[in-house]
């Protein structure tokens, strides 16, 4: 298995670690931006279902997926559940498939996916086809129910070798999930 790191703020706001929802300030027009392409895949307006947050190195990021993360999860933003994994935390194939996991697992604990479904892959070459995941795919999506999951830090798998398997498998779950839809 694979421990999964998440996207942590940090204490305060003067931390060089990304800012606490709460501490995050502006932006709003980018912000709002995201959650109306998060809402047009909800209400299945567009058949697009992967985006990019790109920018320079210190430019608030990863304190922007905490402040998404957060509005999804405060019910602000209904029917949603964010999940932002730290791709730092990356060491093995296993990495993509419980990464999936823990965005299915967020959403039961949110009360958005019922806890009747024992969320498991057992398929770990095309995960999205393990039976509970199906099950769950077809309750979100019967539901106007959407599940998001943030890779944060995915340059990281550029600047490793070692990791180039890892970064095949999360360019494979975004078609797969394109395809689904």
């Amino acid at each position: 298995t694979q421990d999964i790191a998440r996207v942590m703020s940090g204490d305060s706001w003067d931390d060089l670690r990304p800012s606490k929802p709460k501490d995050f300030v502006g932006r709003d027009m980018l912000i709002q931006e995201i959650l109306n392409f998060i809402t047009s895949v909800q209400f299945k307006k567009t058949q697009t279902r992967n985006f990019a947050i790109v920018g320079p190195s210190g430019w608030g990021k990863s304190s922007l997926v905490l402040k998404i993360s957060d509005i999804s999860n405060t019910r602000k933003l209904k029917n949603c559940s964010v999940t932002a994994i730290d791709t730092r935390s990356a060491t093995n194939l296993t990495f993509v498939n419980e990464a999936i996991l823990t965005a299915l697992k967020d959403a039961q604990q949110q009360g958005i996916i019922p806890n009747l479904i024992d969320l498991k892959i057992d398929n770990t070459s095309n995960p999205l086809s393990s039976q509970s995941i199906e099950m769950a795919f077809d309750y979100i999506n019967n539901s106007n129910i959407l599940i998001v999951l943030v890779f944060d830090q995915f340059e990281e798998l550029f600047y490793k070798d070692e990791l180039l398997e890892i970064f095949n498998k999360i360019k494979e779950l975004s078609f797969a999930i394109d395809a689904k839809q």
